[in-house]
């Protein structure tokens, strides 16, 4: 049967995504009220019944599951609860831009004598030659895909070579200018005085007592940030940065060596839980907010600090 070929009264589940970064459509067709009306019109003309509509608003095309409305089409479908008979989407990008992924879904759809359309892509599963096409069509997305990701790592290397600050907030004590940091004149001092009071023995609880806006957490990544010594780390690689260093080296070294070794491995309690508000919530100073936990009298709490 051709996903086109499709017979009238069919149940439709329209689907529909936003990247997180966006799409190399232009802004129209990468809203999700214009995927779901294009949608709309092909189900009118093959008059057919829209069952539901999901959408997956700034999602990633790279994983199926980590996305909460394609998590729930798989769901259904793996239950063998899912109503509808034909999933329709904008674009074969939008349900995934991974091979794997795609190749996944067609399988678990066609055991479940699903049927799937996607508006821009001609595709006719119900022969070999339209199976190649898909083939064709998903690998060429995968390589775009992965090339944009090579070009992004390339340039972030060239830049940190380069001594160019990396896109993102400005290190606490600088003010980020294009590419360049400038030292922050009311936050220097502060940067200062922490090194200089853990250099004269004053310990990481202690400061975080002076500086309560600062978590220790915060306070241990300051004290072993490179950027207070003019440099620019780039994975395992340091390079001269163009900024200017606010900690003398001498301090900078005095105080790394007082520093607990930090550890290779991450804490394995810690993959237990699933921290949803990691790399969103942040404080005043620009810091992203680590995730953590303790233990109450008859409770477990978790808190971002």
């Amino acid at each position: 049967m051709s996903i086109f070929n499709t017979k009238e009264g069919m149940k439709y589940l329209i689907y529909s995504r936003v990247s997180v970064k966006g799409t190399h459509e232009t802004k129209e067709e990468s809203s999700i009220p214009m995927q779901v009306k294009s949608c709309r019109e092909f189900i009118d003309k093959h008059r057919g019944i829209v069952l539901e509509t999901i959408s997956d608003d700034f999602a990633s095309g790279k994983e199926l599951m980590s996305r909460p409305g394609m998590y729930r089409v798989i769901s259904d479908l793996e239950n063998g609860t899912a109503e509808w008979d034909v999933i329709i989407a904008y674009s074969l990008t939008r349900f995934s831009r991974s091979l794997f992924d795609l190749l996944k879904l067609f399988k678990l759809l066609e055991s479940n004598d699903k049927y799937m359309v996607s508006l821009n892509e001609n595709i006719d599963l119900s022969n070999s030659a339209g199976k190649l096409n898909l083939n064709i069509m998903c690998s060429v997305a995968q390589f775009w895909r992965e090339s944009s990701q090579e070009n992004v790592r390339e340039k972030m290397q060239f830049m940190a070579k380069e001594g160019m600050f990396m896109p993102g907030i400005a290190p606490f004590g600088y003010i980020k200018n294009k590419k360049s940091l400038i030292p922050d004149p009311e936050k220097v001092p502060i940067v200062l005085d922490l090194y200089k009071k853990y250099s004269e023995g004053v310990s990481v609880d202690k400061l975080n007592g002076i500086y309560p806006q600062f978590s220790t957490n915060t306070i241990q990544k300051m004290l072993r940030n490179k950027h207070y010594i003019g440099k620019i780390v780039w994975k395992d690689d340091v390079y001269e940065g163009k900024h200017e260093a606010i900690v003398p080296v001498e301090l900078f070294n005095l105080v790394n060596a007082r520093l607990p070794k930090t550890r290779k491995n991450p804490r394995l309690n810690a993959q237990k839980y699933h921290y949803l508000l990691s790399g969103l919530m942040h404080c005043h100073c620009g810091k992203f907010l680590s995730p953590s936990g303790n233990y109450g009298r008859k409770n477990k709490y978790f808190y971002y600090s």
